[in-house]
């Protein structure tokens, strides 16, 4: 199950330790080491291996290359005792295969690379990453993710994008993933059909 920073409210406590001169979160539901950048505040030295302070939320990027996350943080200036711990802030962003067929909802048609055509439906897609184009999670104005999808035995390659803040699996090259609840978009300034991958998608290596 992919997840998402909630939007508001984003106060919790946080647990960190030191690390090779980082600061790195212990309590952060998501795959990869988390570096926590302090925006504001400053961490008193002590002997322990591990603290846990009150931290209000500011940004969160999740890694490509090394698969390292970063998370920034302001230190806020009390006990922090009426906070919950900082993984409550990271909220299913589509909910469970199982949860929708509890409540009638129908299953979403798995299409062949083939069958991308920019109806725009919502579906899910099996596939291969051939190649990462870019990753642009810094620029507003373009998706953090581009890339190039292919299958087994098809010379069809699709690309696929991941919209701003969206999280996902460390995308490795010739690997398999299960991408579910994707949109099958038309890009009509490329003059492309893509996959497009939302906050309302969910994505499992295989």
């Amino acid at each position: 199950m992919s997840r998402k920073l909630r939007e508001n409210d984003r106060k919790g406590l946080l647990e960190i330790e030191r690390k090779n001169g980082d600061l790195v979160a212990k309590n952060v539901p998501i795959q990869g080491e988390t570096v926590c950048i302090i925006n504001s505040g400053e961490i008193a030295e002590s002997g322990d291996v591990s603290t846990t302070v009150p931290v209000n939320v500011g940004k969160f990027r999740q890694g490509i290359g090394d698969n390292t996350n970063y998370l920034t943080v302001d230190l806020l200036d009390d006990d922090g005792q009426h906070l919950s711990d900082i993984s409550s802030l990271f909220t299913p962003s589509n909910e469970d295969d199982d949860v929708r067929e509890s409540r009638g909802m129908p299953e979403r048609e798995t299409r062949k690379l083939t069958q991308i055509r920019g109806t725009g439906d919502y579906i899910n897609v099996k596939a291969k990453i051939f190649y990462i184009e870019y990753v642009e999670k810094d620029r507003l104005d373009m998706p953090d993710i581009k890339g190039v999808l292919v299958e087994d035995k098809s010379t069809k390659q699709v690309p696929f994008v991941v919209n701003k803040d969206v999280l996902h699996p460390y995308f490795e090259q010739g690997e398999y993933y299960f991408f579910k609840n994707v949109k099958d978009h038309r890009y009509e300034k490329g003059n492309e059909n893509q996959i497009l991958i939302s906050e309302k998608s969910t994505v499992e290596k295989l």
